[in-house]
């Protein structure tokens, strides 16, 4: 099967709102949900509902400098075929 002539592209919108936990110390646990859609195509045009929670930490490593680790569960719908995700995520952030 020849691929050099299939394209694909993908939008998405999504919401992650979470809550984050008062601590009197620089780690601030949170939790949160998801809800997206994405429509993809190549070709053909499939639309996927994904819905999802996640729980992580954020470590202050200076006032507005920090470092978060998260875990995450997702579920995705595309037609009739479900997908389950389990994704941790390592990242740094400015706080604004």
């Amino acid at each position: 099967m020849d691929y050099e002539d299939e394209s694909s592209s993908s939008i998405s919108i999504q919401l992650r709102p979470n809550y984050h936990f008062l601590t009197r110390t620089d780690t601030i646990p949170y939790v949160g949900a998801t809800l997206s859609t994405t429509r993809l195509s190549n070709g053909d045009s499939d639309t996927s509902t994904d819905f999802g929670v996640q729980a992580g930490l954020k470590t202050f490593l200076s006032k507005d400098f920090f470092f978060q680790i998260e875990l995450e569960y997702l579920m995705q719908s595309i037609e009739d075929i479900d997908i389950k995700t389990t994704a941790v995520t390592l990242g740094m952030g400015y706080k604004f």
